[in-house]
């Protein structure tokens, strides 16, 4: 497995020209300080307060939230989803795990990830709006971009169902393919030991490639290059 070598030790306010050619060559830019510390630590006080004020509605049973079991078997959408009442936002929690039945903290610790969360907390709202997240959208997409999806994966030890290998268009069909990009923020530590997004350099000039659907929608292993595999760290 090769080493990342791209990091920038700094994140601008905008892409330069350079940066937006290795983009468009690589497929993606990776990094370090795009949050300072604070900023970082109020993204994540703030994800468990949405996570814990959902997951008290629930076990009171409030109106306000629905809690749906599902019906899928072996798939990484067979957790439960406390979901908002009316509305898109929803956590899902690992397969196997019945929330209403642990604690506030203990539960925190079983979701796998948050939905349309970003309206449930100021902190979010604000992030949506970071000038530097929105100056490099913009460097890319141009004026006018806006909000597709936004979701917080929160990956626990031990219990996760590991993601496959994929292309995001596989799950939204989004055209053209070149007028959406996904920004990820790391709010804690993410290695190889732990389980970082890995990617392919380049891998996008070749176009969609074929999915199929088994524990999740996935790859056809044998398209694809794993000896380029290049594992995003960040700490």
């Amino acid at each position: 497995m090769q080493t990342l070598k791209s990091k920038y030790p700094a994140c601008p306010d905008r892409l330069d020209p350079a940066q937006i050619a290795r983009f468009q060559r690589e497929g993606y830019l990776v990094f370090d300080s795009l949050l300072s510390p604070a900023e970082i630590e109020q993204a994540r006080a703030a994800l468990s307060e949405v996570v814990r004020r959902s997951h008290a509605l629930a076990v009171a049973g409030s109106p306000e939230v629905m809690v749906e079991r599902s019906k899928y078997r072996g798939h990484s959408d067979a957790g439960v989803f406390i979901k908002k009442t009316g509305g898109t936002f929803g956590l899902q929690f690992e397969a196997g795990i019945d929330p209403l039945a642990l604690s506030a903290e203990a539960a925190e610790l079983k979701i796998r990830k948050l939905m349309y969360y970003y309206k449930e907390h100021p902190c979010f709202t604000a992030l949506v709006e970071h000038p530097k997240i929105r100056g490099i959208v913009g460097s890319v997409l141009g004026p006018g971009s806006l909000l597709f999806q936004d979701m917080a994966l929160i990956k626990p030890p031990f219990i996760g169902v590991e993601k496959p290998w994929h292309q995001d268009n596989a799950y939204f069909a989004y055209s053209p393919l070149d007028q959406i990009i996904g920004v990820w923020l790391a709010l804690d530590e993410a290695t190889v030991e732990n389980g970082c997004m890995h990617v392919i350099p380049g891998a996008h000039l070749q176009g969609a490639k074929k999915h199929f659907h088994g524990t999740d929608c996935e790859i056809v292993r044998d398209r694809l290059d794993l000896a380029r595999v290049i594992p995003l760290e960040m700490e």
